[in-house]
């Protein structure tokens, strides 16, 4: 469970003390466990930000993030590493895949920070790789895969600890048609299916149509939430 109160992020723009952006401006937000959510706005409304601050990647300036209890904002850097290895997975702009692993390999690597049996990783790494539709492709390195392949790589990765959150940036952006609606169907399986919080970060209305719940970024603040028709909405704000 998430529970974010007043959460200010903001960044030096220049030498004056003056001189600040502020990305997120007072932002509150609850989302359940098992919560789905997708976070539109234009570019600058500070989406990205979000995603980095709920993911314990950036501490925000002012504010406290709760997940499950714990204020990501003010945890120790040794416990909020742990969370991380542990509960949330990331689908962001700079994962990138090592061009000389295959697919199979770079979702195991996700696994060493858990220091499980090598036999294990690799077995979780193929049934990850198996819930993206990659069971055939597990063997190929990422220079052989199309961009909506390593899309679904990156996200298995994400997925083969089995955290209790996943955060993804702008996962159909830049993808064909086709590869778009596949990813798509992906993340409403785990909407649908899956008893994970799932947060996207996306100017794709189609996929965010698709999504619990819908929350709107303008200018740093959550300006609406607003429940699709139809829909558990896996929380409240």
């Amino acid at each position: 469970m998430y529970h974010l109160t007043g959460v200010t992020k903001c960044y030096r723009s220049g030498r004056q003390e003056e001189d600040v952006v502020r990305a997120l401006d007072g932002v509150g937000l609850y989302v359940e466990d098992g919560g789905g959510l997708a976070v539109q706005g234009p570019a600058g409304a500070g989406k990205s930000t979000l995603l980095r601050i709920l993911g314990g990647l950036e501490r925000p300036t002012r504010g406290s993030v709760e997940l499950d209890g714990t204020d990501l904002a003010t945890v120790t850097e040794c416990r909020l590493a742990r969370i991380r290895a542990e509960s949330i997975g990331t689908v962001l702009g700079e994962d990138e895949l090592a061009p000389g692993l295959t697919a199979r390999q770079n979702v195991a690597g996700a696994l060493v920070p858990l220091r499980l049996r090598p036999a294990d990783c690799w077995e979780l790494a193929g049934e990850a790789l198996a819930e993206v539709g990659l069971s055939d492709q597990q063997g190929l390195f990422p220079r052989e895969l199309d961009e909506g392949a390593r899309r679904r790589v990156a996200l298995a990765r994400a997925l083969v600890k089995r955290p209790t959150v996943l955060l993804a940036d702008q996962p159909t952006a830049g993808l064909d048609a086709d590869a778009r609606e596949g990813v798509a169907d992906l993340f409403a399986r785990l909407w649908s299916e899956r008893r994970l919080s799932c947060i996207v970060a996306t100017e794709d209305e189609a996929l965010a149509r698709r999504a619990p719940r819908r929350a709107t970024l303008s200018a740093g603040r959550v300006t609406a939430i607003t429940r699709c028709a139809g829909r558990d909405a896996g929380g409240h704000h």
